[in-house]
């Protein structure tokens, strides 16, 4: 990738405004520039990812105002000083979702976290804790959803794989409880299943779900 290749050539960014001018070469965009940030590729330099948003379209002025064509400066920062990166809060919830759309997995923070107190309601523990015993309730993200057709009725069930940061495990949906669920059964919700595990199959079968 040629961002990684300017970096091993010419040595670490110091900055997102060095990072932008040394990739104009590379015809960096707009568009790119968000995923990378959303994915918190720059949290390394200690400002907010909605701070770095607002600046780019600054950024993208300023280079065009002091670099040429060749990525050469044309203006001394002393009488075109670069844009200044406002300080505005990010939404920790929605870092997290921008980085499990990105990445497929949070990094900043675990979802789990902002609903502790409804999976500490619902007496879910993790799940870890919850397959040491035949019946269980536990609480998960769902990582991935695959859908079939039962062999006798046809009908639709589904296997979800849920994961809490430190385990994942297989949950079998048959078609009766999938189809209450299945609308709002989707990636990256929060999954409290309450059920009976399969030691043989290190699976929980799911006699009840909650969707957060």
């Amino acid at each position: 990738m040629q961002l990684i290749k300017e970096r091993e050539q010419n040595g670490e960014y110091k900055s997102f405004i060095d990072f932008v001018i040394r990739n104009q070469k590379n015809r960096i965009t707009p568009s790119t520039l968000t995923k990378l940030i959303e994915a918190g590729c720059f949290d390394c330099f200690n400002q907010t990812r909605n701070g770095l948003k607002a600046s780019i379209s600054k950024i993208m002025d300023y280079i065009k105002l002091v670099y040429n064509s060749s990525n050469q400066m044309i203006l001394d920062e002393s009488i075109v000083p670069p844009p200044s990166i406002e300080n505005i809060e990010d939404d920790p919830r929605v870092k997290v979702e921008q980085e499990l759309t990105l990445l497929g997995i949070a990094l900043s923070k675990s979802p789990l976290d902002f609903y502790a107190d409804v999976i500490k309601q619902e007496h879910a523990t993790s799940i870890e804790e919850g397959i040491k015993n035949k019946f269980c309730k536990v609480a998960g993200l769902v990582k991935s959803i695959r859908r079939i057709k039962t062999k006798g009725s046809h009908k639709d069930m589904c296997f979800v794989t849920i994961s809490d940061n430190y385990t994942d495990i297989s949950v079998t949906i048959f078609s009766d409880l999938y189809s209450k669920h299945e609308s709002s059964l989707i990636n990256a919700k929060i999954l409290i299943v309450k059920g009976r595990y399969d030691s043989t199959r290190n699976e929980i079968v799911a006699d009840e779900l909650k969707i957060i």
